[in-house]
């Protein structure tokens, strides 16, 4: 009988360690994209609302507050992109950004303007709510980055 009710024991401790993960599991997406050209973006960025427009390469240019940044969509990623021109921004303020700021990335580009990028890795695919979160968290850093670039 000891035997048994150490059994009975030991089984629902088991049980109350596993029951979260199942629950996590149980959350899982039913809206999962594994590449980029199978999300419908277009839904996202209308959520969010944010005016965009296909250009001939399949990328969005958009338009967050008032500034333009492209969404490049590449068969494992997507990534948001914008540069601006006429700031006198320098490399110690973007090393400086990069420290601060974990989910984008500043630097000055080839003709020296400040430019702002986040990427979104599709490997193993994503949810549609992912896809609005980054989104939504570009639109934070780029707030952040326009006030930077404009002092």
């Amino acid at each position: 009988m000891g035997l048994h009710v150490t059994g009975l024991r030991l089984l629902a401790g088991l049980l109350l360690i596993t029951a979260p993960l199942t629950a996590v599991a149980s959350k899982q997406c039913t809206d999962t994209f594994y590449f980029t050209h199978q999300a419908d973006l277009s839904a996202a960025l209308e959520q969010r609302g944010i005016p965009h427009e296909l250009d001939e390469d399949g990328d969005y240019e958009l338009s967050i507050d008032g500034h333009v940044t492209y969404l490049i969509i590449s068969k494992r990623a997507l990534t948001l992109y914008g540069a601006w021109t006429g700031s006198d921004v320098g490399l110690e303020e973007m090393n400086q950004w990069n420290l601060e700021y974990r989910f984008s990335r500043a630097y000055i580009d080839e003709d020296g303007d400040p430019v702002l990028e986040s990427d979104l890795d599709f490997e193993g695919g994503v949810c549609f709510s992912t896809i609005t979160t980054f989104i939504e968290t570009y639109e934070g850093s780029l707030e952040d980055f326009v006030d930077l670039i404009s002092n």
